[in-house]
């Protein structure tokens, strides 16, 4: 029996307990993108109100979680949707983001042109501005020793690089079916990291693309100093998996070299910054310590690839 094509795309959203106006807004702006949505929520408190608002757009359901299982199973079981359907894309977005208006649009265009240049494609992404900072992030090439930070004012068109944040990410699902999803034992922090990089190892691309744009809360606020800006702040439990995720991933080595070196120097800043400034310092060192005494057997590759593969339940 032939094949039937796959088509249209998958937007799905991961809720725990949103902000309800920004994730209002957010329901209105993907509404107008011609797809399906899926909102999959994590056990949120205010869970009433996100069926309520999702329930206006007659192309978007709702998959209540009984317990939350991170961003990591929440987009699994986005994924799983996906393949279902038999979709051709899954995009995805967090709760605090808002696209532009044709923005998966203009991700499909980039893809189908790449596709066109024999181009193996495993996701493309747009231009986040933060809502904290209100400036543009820049785009990351891991280089040897250290990332190079492409600032998108400077670049035109589909730029390649090695990292895409989750949110704003469109993956084509036949190549997912091959990469495989998230990592479900990330539950949250890198778990966008881990996948791009699984990704590159297998020989895909990703790429960010300057003329699709969206907003997006990068942590959970600034702490300051004599009123600057300085440190993006998280919740202890987040610190917790923060450095316990830095610790799983910089023994895989299929994962940059230049992202392990940075990203643990730059945990030990924040750590310096927690014992001199944050009033929780004694909350985020017991969790940093949490953190560090988790084990967890190395996995290769092949083993990360095989078990995500399999979660997709294809």
């Amino acid at each position: 029996m032939p094949q039937i094509p796959a088509t249209g795309t998958l937007i799905g959203i991961v809720t725990y307990n949103p902000d309800l106006s920004v994730f209002e807004a957010l329901l209105e702006r993907v509404s107008g993108q011609d797809c399906d949505v899926v909102v999959y929520d994590n056990a949120s408190d205010n869970l009433d109100s996100i069926i309520g608002m999702s329930e206006r757009n007659l192309s978007c359901s709702v998959v209540a979680g009984q317990a939350n299982i991170g961003i990591s199973g929440a987009a699994n079981a986005i994924f799983g949707i996906a393949v279902q359907r038999n979709k051709e894309f899954v995009l995805l977005f967090d709760q605090d983001s808002i696209p532009s208006k044709s923005y998966a649009k203009t991700l499909i265009s980039a893809y189908r042109e790449l596709c066109g240049q024999g181009v193996n494609v495993a996701a493309l992404g747009g231009i986040h501005t933060c809502r904290f900072t209100n400036q543009s992030q820049p785009l990351i090439q891991f280089g040897k020793w250290k990332p190079t930070k492409l600032l998108p004012e400077e670049c035109e068109g589909s730029v390649p690089v090695d990292f895409l944040i989750t949110s704003g990410t469109l993956i084509p699902v036949q190549s997912l079916k091959k990469i495989g999803g998230y990592d479900d034992q990330l539950f949250i922090d890198s778990v966008d990291l881990e996948w791009c990089s699984r990704a590159l190892a297998l020989g895909f691309q990703l790429f960010g693309v300057v003329d699709a744009k969206f907003t997006h809360e990068i942590g959970e606020g600034r702490s300051t100093i004599m009123g600057l800006p300085l440190v993006k702040t998280h919740s202890p439990i987040r610190t917790f998996y923060i450095n316990r995720n830095i610790l799983i991933l910089s023994k895989r080595e299929y994962v940059s070299m230049s992202w392990k070196i940075n990203v643990i120097l730059r945990a030990s800043l924040k750590i310096l910054f927690f014992v001199f400034f944050d009033k929780a310092r004694y909350e985020h060192l017991k969790a940093i310590v949490a953190a560090a005494r988790y084990q967890k057997n190395r996995k290769t590759l092949a083993e990360v690839n095989s078990e995500a593969v399999a979660g997709l339940s294809l």
